[in-house]
């Protein structure tokens, strides 16, 4: 691939990552959960809702890919996906705490988990 090439292709990445992070909407709240037993569906429900604003718009609605690649089966712990989220991997860029915080990349983890069954 020439430089021009990768220099188009990571704009048109860039773009479309601006465009879905940056939509005005703040990450939503963590549901508390009633008991420790409604906990897992509470952590799932809250993971979905998260991955919907701050991931789907690349790794797609079910997590199957899209510009980004895909998430399931699920392949990663919240800790390595935390440092992935917060640091970029690749073309995928760095998103800030106020986007996803770090109890909602725990909950994603879930979430993904629960799509990989």
């Amino acid at each position: 691939m020439n430089l021009r090439t990768r220099i188009a292709l990571v704009t048109l990445i860039t773009s479309a990552w601006v465009a879905c992070a940056s939509t005005g909407v703040p990450a939503p709240e963590t549901p508390a959960a009633a008991s420790p037993a409604a906990q897992p569906a509470a952590s799932t429900a809250g993971g979905r809702a998260a991955f919907l604003n701050a991931c789907s718009g690349c790794h797609g609605e079910d997590a199957t890919g899209g510009l980004g690649p895909p998430l399931v089966p699920a392949r990663r712990d919240a800790e390595t996906l935390n440092e992935i989220v917060r640091n970029g991997l690749g073309l995928m860029p760095p998103l800030d705490p106020g986007l996803i915080t770090d109890d909602q990349i725990v909950q994603v983890v879930a979430f993904l988990n629960s799509l990989s069954q």
